[in-house]
């Protein structure tokens, strides 16, 4: 509601500007003329910005002015605040602002007040502040070094923080010269500092920032300003306020050194740079000569193009909406990506190339970094390394299955005889039940006996033939692929099956197979079958390392899961006779053994070390005493 010229008229003569917001939007719906006055923007300037109050407000002052305002306008009473306001020649001025809420049926409906300048009487305030009470009880507590020194420089005091800053006693440090505690190469400027407050008359002020002494003979910098209050009752003399910038200052230096650093990366590294923008079709801001080699072009004819022109299939990809925006949140995510693409050369060629990229600011600019690396070479070795090392898997899986199955028709016939033996029981007795139907003698309970006998025996060979159905969906665990199936399994219930299977080869070597099974969950991620190709090594290696003469008693190979750090850990100890010296460092080398020709191919600890470091990203350790045994302890990382 705007007033009419009469009303208008007589806000205008009230020493200070009248406003009128909406509390729902924050938009000041009227202010009198007097606010140019005031501050020297014009009502018409001040109603047209949405937001023109908060984006006045002084940096310091914003966040509690804003808060307290809504926090008092819900109240529905009159109230004061008192905040600086930036006025339109940049002088800061402050304002007290009378505030009265109008609440209607309970609700907010808007907010009128009238904004007053109070700069005069906060400078007094000050002023006041600056009495000998105040000052002193301000000082004292300041983290920062406060130093009083008189016309020709003399110390008249020094507060409390002089001695962790600078080691110096303050009482001992009055009546000294401030200069003999500064570095004699910037006394020249100190002096100069000094005069610029000192003759510019009372309130002057000069700053400079530089190394003072401390009590050890080290320098610190600091930086200090030098106010002239020579004409203050109270202080009658230069106050220097000193703040410790030792930290900051190594802090630039390394920015610096860091900069350099960088810059020398950038020319010299041996792998391509480019940098990236962020906006339109992502320029090329600036490239080494390795990556414009790379691609095929110079420096100068790489730079500012689109990084999609070093992409096949590049112009198709540009044109879709909202590509950049994707992948630039892809990379905000995971904080910084690697990745395998392929790219083009000037020439059209395609060749294979490996991406590191990350977001850095540079110059005060946020930019994409991305490094890259020709792996056409290591594409080609690597492809022929994942072929040999298939055939090389694939061997030592055919090896490790061998192992399982040696005792397949044991574990088999076993249960199958106890099957037989129960189904001829059985038979026997239904031919007994039915040979004493009608016979005379025959009682009802005799008939319930041999019932009760049929039924426990032919619930034995159930049983037997359950055991023989569950070995075998033991075996098929271990006939799968193991190139296939990556996903996250239970190790514990897989690692109960897999010496289930190899239980025989501990029997008949007379050694004690224990599996101190864990009561939790040990979820790997990865394929079941190559964490049973690990496990079956280590343990058919243990029960081969029990020899009778290895211990006093019976030789035993034990099993456990434990947890080290983020790592679950799976251990195989044995009682056996340990690992020499000098065979430990060799036995993860391919085609070293200690076995006899014939009983082993040199293989197995080999591509079980690649299996863990490889496919589970783990580790192995081995911990061995000759005489006494061996502990091999697989860490692997647990599901991500």
């Amino acid at each position: 509601m705007t007033p009419d010229t009469e009303v208008l008229g007589l806000l205008n003569l009230i020493n200070g500007a009248v406003w009128e917001a909406d509390p729902s939007t924050g938009r000041v719906t009227f202010i009198s003329e007097r606010v140019e006055f005031l501050l020297g923007y014009t009502s018409t300037a001040w109603l047209a910005a949405p937001a023109f109050w908060e984006s006045k407000l002084h940096p310091d002052d914003r966040e509690q002015a804003l808060a307290d305002s809504e926090r008092l306008a819900q109240a529905g009473q009159p109230f004061e605040l008192e905040y600086r306001m930036h006025a339109a020649n940049g002088r800061v001025v402050w304002i007290r602002d009378s505030i009265t809420p109008v609440i209607e049926r309970g609700a907010l409906v808007r907010v009128a007040g009238i904004m007053v300048d109070v700069t005069a009487q906060k400078h007094k305030e000050a002023v006041l502040l600056a009495s000998e009470g105040w000052f002193r009880s301000l000082v004292q507590q300041s983290t920062d070094i406060v130093i009083v020194v008189n016309r020709g420089g003399y110390v008249t005091y020094a507060s409390p923080s002089l001695l962790p800053i600078l080691g110096r006693i303050p009482e001992a440090f009055k009546g000294t010269d401030v200069l003999l505690a500064t570095h004699p190469d910037e006394h020249a400027e100190i002096r100069q500092t000094f005069a610029v407050a000192l003759w510019g008359g009372n309130g002057a002020a000069s700053t400079s920032t530089n190394r003072f002494q401390n009590a050890d003979g080290t320098y610190r910098w600091l930086d200090w300003v030098a106010t002239n209050r020579l004409d203050d009752p109270h202080v009658r003399g230069i106050v220097l306020n000193a703040r410790d910038v030792t930290e900051r200052r190594a802090a630039d230096l390394a920015l610096d050194q860091s900069r350099q650093t960088f810059q020398v990366f950038f020319d010299h590294s041996p792998d391509g740079i480019l940098l990236v923008g962020l906006d339109g079709e992502m320029p090329i801001l600036a490239c080494n000569e390795v990556a414009a080699r790379m691609h095929g072009y110079t420096v100068e004819e790489l730079a500012g193009q689109s990084t999609y022109l070093l992409m096949p299939g590049g112009e198709a990809l540009r044109g879709q909406p909202g590509v950049n925006e994707t992948f630039l949140a892809q990379i905000r995510d995971e904080g910084r990506v690697r990745m395998e693409i392929m790219h083009r050369r000037k020439d059209g060629i395609e060749f294979p190339v490996e991406i590191h990229l990350a977001f850095v600011w540079i110059q005060g600019q946020e930019m994409l970094m991305s490094l890259e690396r020709d792996i056409t070479e290591r594409a080609v070795a690597t492809e022929a390394l994942r072929a040999s090392q298939s055939r090389l898997l694939a061997s030592e899986k055919l090896a490790s299955l061998g192992r399982l199955t040696a005792g397949l028709a044991h574990e088999i016939n076993t249960p199958l005889a106890a099957t037989m033996n129960a189904l001829h029981e059985a038979q026997r007795l239904a031919q007994e039940y039915h040979d004493s139907v009608g016979t005379p003698g025959v009682t009802e309970d005799d008939h319930r006996e041999i019932a009760t006998e049929l039924r426990a025996t032919l619930m034995e060979g159930v049983n037997s033939t359950g055991r023989i159905g569950e070995f075998i969906r033991t075996m098929r665990i271990h006939t799968r692929d193991t190139v296939s199936g990556v996903g996250t399994f239970n190790a514990v219930t897989l690692a109960t099956d897999t010496l289930i299977m190899i239980a025989h080869q501990a029997r008949n070597a007379n050694v004690a197979l224990l599996f101190e099974q864990s009561q939790d969950q040990v979820l790997l991620h990865g394929e079941p079958g190559r964490f049973t190709q690990v496990l079956t090594n280590l343990v058919v290696n243990a029960i081969h390392a029990c020899e009778p003469s290895a211990g006093h008693g019976k030789p035993s190979v034990s099993v456990r899961f434990t947890q080290h750090r983020d790592y679950h850990v799976m251990e195989v100890e044995d009682t056996g006779t340990g690992i020499a010296p000098e065979v430990l460092p060799r036995i993860f080398d391919p085609m070293f053994t200690t076995k006899d020709v014939g009983k082993g191919t040199g293989l197995g600890l080999s591509i079980l070390h690649d299996i863990v470091t490889g496919h589970f990203q783990g580790e192995i350790e081995v911990s061995t005493t000759l005489g006494k045994g061996t502990t091999f302890a697989v860490h692997f990382l647990p599901r991500p």
